[in-house]
């Protein structure tokens, strides 16, 4: 009796078990099925729309970034689900930056991003793009928009006048390059490009007479400059006070005269070897790098904070660029001749090849290569420990898995 018993809860164990096989069964192939019939989105359109307005006191914040940002298409089946930037918390007037646009599909059981890719990202208002990334499957696109330096319409420089004999202006929004002229009488007699508010212009007084000058706004990676500024008040030189130095003042090439230039301040004997008595600070280009004055010695073999600006110079002071290893710690500094060239990045990094995170913290470690898990703006990544490469696609330490994103 009792065996009777056993064989028929067996058997209806057995039926019971096929029972749920069968239905599992269903229910994996109408899974299957529901995904393959979601529409596949391999094009996202996203338009750019630049304003003065969207810079407040001369930078852009996180908060202002749905002001020219926005999708193109009307049609569209995704929205924007987050807006930051890649590279730091605001966008400076005048700079350029990385926006980073995170999408979503709006029905998550009809749609699904498929193939995202940067070459099928269509932007209206692409002249203010320098280039676009992007990646992105399932219900989630992210597409990285590698912003051009922005400047509207620039002011010419105003408050111009003489201390002794180094000419002096206001600072112009948006600029990061000043052209200065000096005249003796009604003739140019020397044109010099500086990135400060301020030159001395006494070796270009080889004469005596009555010298003025004026100056022109610039920023080189957005080709915009602005007009002449009046003329100074005129500076009487005796013929006892001419300069009578080796240094003279660099005069740029006539196709360059309204334009930018890495010419730089003084030269004249000795330049190769150090700046004359006259160049005491500042940025000075020697024909072979850039190099960074103090009390009229190169900056060599540290860090240098320039204009709110890290950059590191090497052992022969010239300003470096691209990885650069400092006590066993690695550092990207701009190699982009885009108004910061040279300046130490942080946040998120493209390098042409590979993502990286820099910090972005001023605890004593700002710019460094991350390695690692690390948490960023509410979601895990890791990144390779030797190389500071994001995981993408892959199966990371921990057993998660990193999508085409990083996003574990």
């Amino acid at each position: 009796m009792g065996g009777q018993i056993m064989k028929m809860y067996l058997k209806r164990g057995t039926a019971l078990f096929l029972s749920l096989l069968l239905a599992l069964g269903c229910c994996t192939t109408s899974f299957a099925a529901s995904n393959s019939s979601k529409k596949k989105i391999s094009t996202i359109k996203l338009s750019v729309d630049m304003a003065d307005s969207a810079f407040d006191d001369d930078k852009m914040t996180k908060d202002d970034l749905d002001s020219i940002i926005d999708i193109s298409d009307s049609n569209a089946n995704y929205y924007i689900e987050s807006l930051s930037f890649a590279d730091g918390s605001s966008w400076k007037y005048g700079k350029s930056a990385t926006i980073k646009v995170v999408l979503e599909v709006d029905d998550e059981d009809a749609y699904r991003f498929y193939g995202v890719k940067g070459e099928n990202v269509k932007i209206s208002g692409s002249k203010y793009v320098e280039s676009v990334s992007a990646s992105g499957s399932g219900k989630r696109a992210t597409v990285r928009l590698k912003m051009k330096a922005y400047v509207g319409d620039m002011d010419a420089p105003e408050e111009i006048y003489w201390s002794g004999k180094t000419a002096h202006w206001e600072k112009v929004s948006g600029a990061n390059q000043y052209n200065v002229r000096l005249y003796h009488g009604g003739s140019a007699v020397a044109t010099v490009s500086t990135t400060g508010t301020s030159f001395d212009l006494y070796p270009g007084m080889k004469a005596s007479g009555k010298y003025t000058f004026r100056v022109q706004a610039e920023n080189t990676s957005a080709g915009k400059t602005s007009k002449w500024s009046e003329r100074s008040d005129e500076l009487t030189i005796a013929d006892n006070t001419r300069y009578t130095g080796t240094g003279s003042l660099v005069s740029l090439p006539a196709s360059q005269q309204e334009g930018g230039s890495e010419y730089q301040g003084i030269t004249g004997a000795g330049i190769g070897q150090g700046p004359t008595a006259q160049a005491v600070g500042g940025w000075i280009f020697d024909g072979i790098g850039w190099r960074y004055l103090e009390h009229g010695s190169a900056v060599a073999g540290s860090w240098r904070l320039v204009d709110n600006e890290w950059y590191h110079f090497d052992q022969n002071g010239y300003m470096q660029v691209g990885w650069i290893n400092d006590g066993g710690l690695w550092y990207y500094l701009n190699p982009i001749s885009d108004g910061t060239r040279g300046a130490m990045k942080t946040g998120w990094l493209f390098d042409g090849a590979h993502w990286y995170f820099l910090n972005p913290y001023s605890n004593g470690y700002r710019g460094m290569r991350m390695t690692g898990f690390q948490r960023i703006e509410g979601r895990d990544y890791y990144f390779d420990v030797n190389t500071g490469i994001l995981a993408t696609n892959c199966r990371v330490p921990d057993g998660r898995w990193a999508g085409a994103d990083g996003s574990l």
